[in-house]
């Protein structure tokens, strides 16, 4: 199989135009008590609150037996650990309209809430964790994060940056399409990326002194810079494709043993080579041949990516106020809803101003006629 059908089959062909739209949402969790750390049972006991509970099964354990996250049978919706024990996910099932969305985080939200605080502990809304200087920033104790954690430890930034994962969170819209719409869409949230960030940026670092700490930390990591930042402006799929090719692989899974390559492996060269070298946990060195299946463990994180759901994710967001996260993901479905207009805005204008695009955003989410504009009605914090 060549590179472009892999991704033809995996991919491209995976997607059809619905209204169906998906969510997750990273929130770092608080102990409002020195020393500041989150323990794990408190977290535990967390997962066996929802346990209690029928419609939900565990879904998967750390190396040390400790549930890291478990799955609501009925709406498909599960809670997890992301990265660390830090950070809370909620990655909602997929859904016709923003309010039903709502409508699952709010019984979530509220039923963590309320356990947290018997523990002097909350659930924060915002894209940097505020204890970011006091936490325990390791990662779980699981192969998948220890292996990217070796990775980002790698990288010659300080010993703090290389450990963003653990305190930094965001949200990630999850966008149904034609195969005939992904450019155009891509195209459009590239376009209108910076107003987006001066909207919605929420992840305030001192030692960066910048709105959108996440930005930083993620573009000054070892996955950059093919696997990270702002999608380029792409003319046809077959540009999309041949710019997938070129990113990187970072490390593999062979045997229940997930190994690190000694150099990142550009994709459209990897499957040339004979032998690759990489190196587990313990240092012990493997010669691996190339494998299609590898390709499992294919990591990229740029501002839209294609998923392997039919699914374009909007991956650039900080996690919002409480107020402002769901006013977030009606501004990315409107706008998506209504991205040929805004395209024929900026090809005319070549820019767009942030009121011109809330009204373009509020006339997709009418086009989608589920009253779904109100949540664009109020002012951000």
């Amino acid at each position: 199989m060549e590179i472009k059908q892999y991704f033809i089959e995996e991919y491209i062909d995976k997607f059809s135009e619905n209204d169906y739209i998906g969510v997750e949402i990273e929130m770092p969790i608080i102990n409002l008590n020195f020393p500041y750390i989150v323990e794990s049972q408190v977290v535990e006991g967390l997962f066996s609150t929802f346990l209690s509970n029928n419609d939900f099964e565990i879904k998967n354990y750390d190396n040390d037996k400790n549930v890291i996250s478990i799955k609501n049978i009925k709406t498909n919706d599960t809670i997890s650990l992301e990265y660390s024990f830090n950070t809370i996910e909620l990655s909602l099932g997929k859904e016709l309209s923003i309010d039903k969305l709502k409508e699952k985080f709010d019984f979530y939200y509220d039923t963590i809430k309320k356990y947290l605080k018997k523990y002097g502990y909350e659930i924060y809304c915002g894209g940097i964790n505020p204890n970011y200087h006091c936490i325990n920033k390791t990662c779980l104790n699981q192969d998948k994060y220890k292996v990217i954690e070796r990775l980002l430890d790698n990288s010659d930034n300080s010993k703090l940056y290389n450990q963003f994962c653990s305190y930094c969170c965001s949200i990630q819209t999850h966008i149904n399409t034609s195969k005939d719409n992904i450019v155009n869409l891509i195209n459009m949230l590239t376009k209108v990326e910076i107003n987006k960030s001066k909207m919605f940026s929420n992840s305030y670092m001192k030692e960066t002194n910048l709105k959108n700490s996440r930005k930083y930390l993620w573009e000054n990591s070892n996955f950059g810079p093919l696997n990270i930042g702002t999608n380029p402006n792409y003319n046809n799929l077959e540009e999309l494709i041949q710019d997938y090719s070129k990113r990187n692989l970072f490390f593999v899974e062979r045997n229940d043993k997930y190994l690190l390559f000694a150099e990142k492996q550009p994709i459209n060269k990897y499957f040339d080579k004979k032998r690759v070298k990489a190196t587990d946990e313990n240092g012990q060195v493997y010669y691996l041949i190339p494998s299609f299946s590898d390709f499992n463990n294919f990591r990229s994180y740029r501002s839209v990516e294609l998923t392997k759901y039919g699914t374009l994710e909007i991956r650039s967001d900080c996690t919002q106020s409480k107020k402002n996260i769901f006013k977030l993901i009606a501004f990315n479905v409107g706008i998506c809803k209504n991205h040929l207009e805004i395209l024929e805005h900026l090809n005319i204008n070549k820019k767009i101003t942030n009121e011109k695009l809330i009204e373009l955003c509020i006339k997709g989410l009418k086009m989608r006629k589920y009253g779904e504009e109100k949540y664009m009605e109020e002012s951000n914090d």
